[in-house]
């Protein structure tokens, strides 16, 4: 693929993802506001004064999820059904799996480059329609994003938000 293909492909992907993780996020806003508080007004503050913009990362928002649904919804979160992994072989939960494993795609990209030059990687294959982004740690490794990798990444956070959308808790 041309560099500037790469690069419009690479863009369109950012876009989709971060678009879909926004969606989840306001998912886990509205859990959390409920969970935390019984009445309207008290949400609305909550939203403004701890989840807002600058306030608590989307990394934090998953931490705290997590302890929830493990102390106080495991049941509903076991309604759940991964497509991506089944953890529940591992004496895990799905839903926390998947939230972990859907931030750290958000993080790679949000905020690692593009990989276009030859060189460092180059003796690895890159398919076709393949985005590629580098991790650099003890190792360079590639992490490619092919079509299907990126729909089954889009899929589960469309999974996941509906999750949380639906849920109906008598707190």
């Amino acid at each position: 693929m041309p560099p500037e293909e790469n690069v419009k492909l690479s863009i369109e992907y950012r876009g989709t993802l971060l678009h879909e993780i926004i969606n989840l996020e306001t998912g886990l806003n509205i859990f959390l506001m409920e969970f935390f508080c019984r009445d309207v007004n008290r949400e609305v503050d909550f939203h403004k004064l701890i989840l807002g913009d600058e306030r608590m990362n989307l990394g934090a928002k998953i931490q705290i999820v997590k302890y929830i649904i493990s102390n106080y919804t495991k049941d509903w979160a076991l309604e759940y059904s991964s497509i991506i992994n089944d953890d529940r072989k591992k004496g895990r939960i799905p839903l926390n799996s998947d939230l972990v494993k859907m931030a750290e795609h958000r993080n790679i990209f949000a905020h690692r480059m593009l990989f276009e030059k030859d060189g460092l990687l180059s003796h690895i294959e890159k398919e076709e329609n393949t985005i590629r982004f580098i991790k650099i740690k003890d190792a360079v490794l590639p992490l490619d994003y092919d079509e299907q990798t990126f729909g089954n990444i889009i899929n589960c956070i469309q999974n996941m938000a509906n999750h949380f959308y639906s849920h109906k808790f008598n707190w």
